[in-house]
């Protein structure tokens, strides 16, 4: 049972965790929590190479989310407050759009032009 709470603790602390990351922005700076964030998530990240308990493994999963959460907020807010007009309107746009455009006009796996032909002798 604990193995199924320890998967759906991401998602948990990436539901919950931006409406408090935004409070943190509010009061420190972007960056301050951005650079934060990144070492927690990298910390906290590895940690199922040492841990073996599943207790231990359930709370750095939500800080795992919690920390996913704190850079994706901490990167919207960055966007939002470093750029201007036109500059921004393309990147969201290209955030937004550019993995659907990626996904549907890719050719295949391996286009034919990659493959190896076995040469006529």
């Amino acid at each position: 049972m604990l193995v199924k709470q320890i998967v759906g603790a991401v998602a948990l602390a990436m539901v919950v965790g931006p409406s408090i990351v935004g409070l943190l922005i509010d009061r420190l700076r972007i960056r301050r929590v951005l650079i934060t964030a990144a070492i927690i998530h990298a910390l906290v990240g590895t940690a199922g190479l040492y841990l073996a308990d599943l207790h231990s493994l359930l709370v750095l999963r939500l800080l795992v989310g919690f920390s996913a959460a704190a850079i994706q907020v901490a990167c919207i807010a960055l966007i939002n407050t470093r750029l201007e007009g036109v500059a921004r309107d393309v990147r969201d746009d290209a955030d937004a759009t550019g993995p659907v455009v990626i996904f549907f006009k890719s050719p295949g796996p391996i286009p034919d032009t990659f493959l190896i032909k076995p040469s006529r002798v």
